[in-house]
């Protein structure tokens, strides 16, 4: 696989409570096939200290766990939506894009990956369902990264 682009991935998650480390998971799984033109990093979660290496890259898929997504949803963030309120320990992809326009006068090419997460007990490992959810997100992320090859 050739990739021409320089791709920037996110996993989001914290691998202590079980399938809340779905993003880190999906990006270890990424890191581990070497791709060409693909970086994975891990997070617990979302702060404004990513803007700059997302403001690096053509692209940034965040990969993180959903309760409300069955089994996994991926799409862009659109440049025209609301930024909502901002926590002291969470920035959403949305607010990270208006940072970028005002930081780096720059638009960030930004998806989400939303994994099916049923399971966030106290627990070191993903749940069946979790982990079925999380390789078929890998399935779809590298379906992505494979038609981004060309441009």
């Amino acid at each position: 696989m050739h990739i021409k682009n320089n791709i920037l991935i996110i996993g989001v998650g914290n691998t202590l409570m079980g399938d809340d480390g779905i993003g880190a998971y999906v990006a270890a799984r990424l890191q581990g096939m070497e791709l060409p033109g693909v970086h994975c990093i891990t997070v617990q979660q979302m702060t404004s200290d990513l803007l700059e290496e997302m403001s690096r890259a053509a692209h940034t898929v965040i990969v993180d766990a959903s309760v409300e997504t069955a089994p996994v949803h991926f799409y862009k963030v659109a440049e025209t939506a609301e930024a909502g309120a901002s926590a002291s320990h969470y920035t959403s992809a949305v607010q990270l894009l208006r940072m970028a326009e005002l930081v780096y006068a720059k638009t960030l090419s930004v998806y989400i990956c939303a994994i099916g997460a049923p399971d966030f007990t106290l627990r070191e490992s993903l749940s069946f369902a979790g982990k079925k959810n999380a390789d078929q997100a890998v399935s779809t992320i590298l379906g992505w990264i494979n038609g981004h090859e060309n441009q």
